[in-house]
């Protein structure tokens, strides 16, 4: 991988409240649906220097 080239990864989570039968019951009341969302983004590193993670949650701040 180039260093002009980075890689974007999406992961999307959908759990619900188990209170609930199924996700479409769950999906029409105020507490039954919970998404989350992580992008990540891979970037390839000069050689020979160390590459930090950082983690960037939406409404949120940024986690090294």
């Amino acid at each position: 991988m180039s260093e002009s080239r980075h890689l974007i990864l999406q992961l999307h989570m959908v759990l619900y409240n188990c209170r609930y039968r199924s996700l479409e019951e769950a999906d029409s009341r105020p507490d039954g649906v919970v998404v989350i969302v992580i992008l990540i983004q891979v970037r390839a590193a000069p050689r020979g220097s160390i590459s930090r993670a950082c983690v960037c949650v939406w409404g949120g701040g940024c986690i090294a």
